[in-house]
């Protein structure tokens, strides 16, 4: 962060020995530092003068920022209303790497609630919202995400094979909706609707949770189709004109996130 801020006070770039001084680091300190920092794409570095400046990766993680903050303000009234309407706790979670962040909650009139905080992370493959997210995304993002984090057990739920997680995510596909059956924490039951931005791309989700005495087989039937109406309003208010509430896969719509992302990091100096 000192780095960061360092560089954002010299827009015209500035060589290693410089953000040394400056920070007040030890030379392999910062060098090591801004290598990583390169990598990422949070600063770059010219070969012709040799010196560092922000990267435009920085724009992509603030454009992030933006855009959950954003979806909270949409969100909010969407969640009260399911809150009203089914008596339970309602989250919103978004995806960031393999965990799912909740970014706002609304209690339920419930006397038993489940209190998450926001800011809590969960897995992402034992979570209603996780696996609503993933359900929907391009299925290269999924591969690459069942290569690098294992499915790690919670509970005797859990779905800890890629062959059946995957297949459960074709089911979530089929109905449009993901229930979390116990899979994170015993006695507490979740279902969660993916949540689109313009492009199609799901970008959250939005869950119930209560105690499994009150999410019944039954409840959970009639109360699904609630929660994909909530989602899809959302949806909808985010610019998404698909033609249901959820469409039948994300169309690619994750790549097309991710070229976008390549659009901004090849773009030419100038633009800069």
């Amino acid at each position: 962060m000192l780095l960061l801020k360092v560089l954002a006070q010299q827009p015209g770039g500035i060589g290693l020995s410089q953000i040394a001084r400056l920070s007040k680091l030890h030379h392999t300190t910062v060098h090591r530092l801004l290598s990583t920092l390169v990598a990422g794409g949070l600063v770059d570095w010219r070969r012709d003068d040799r010196r560092y400046r922000l990267g435009l990766g920085l724009l992509e993680l603030a454009g992030a920022l933006v855009e959950n903050l954003d979806i909270r303000n949409v969100a909010r009234p969407a969640l009260l209303g399911l809150a009203r309407a089914t008596g339970e706790t309602v989250h919103l979670a978004a995806l960031e790497r393999h965990e799912m962040v909740f970014l706002d909650r609304v209690d339920g009139v419930q006397p038993v609630t489940l209190r998450t905080r926001v800011g809590f992370r969960a897995p992402v493959h034992v979570t209603a919202v996780g696996k609503a997210v993933l359900a929907f995304s391009e299925p290269g993002s999924v591969a690459r995400l069942l290569r690098e984090v294992p499915l790690a057990r919670y509970t005797p739920n859990t779905i800890t094979d890629h062959e059946s997680f995957l297949a459960h995510l074709a089911l979530i596909r089929r109905r449009g909706y993901a229930v979390d059956h116990e899979e994170h924490r015993l006695t507490i039951r979740c279902v969660g609707a993916p949540i689109f931005d313009h492009l199609g791309a799901p970008i959250a989700a939005l869950s119930i949770a209560g105690p499994m005495f009150r999410l019944s087989q039954r409840r959970i039937r009639e109360v699904a189709g609630l929660v994909k109406e909530t989602a899809a309003g959302v949806s909808r208010a985010l610019g998404y004109r698909g033609a249901s509430s959820v469409p039948p896969l994300a169309r690619g719509a994750a790549t097309n996130s991710q070229e976008r992302g390549r659009r901004m990091r090849n773009a030419p100096r100038a633009s800069r």
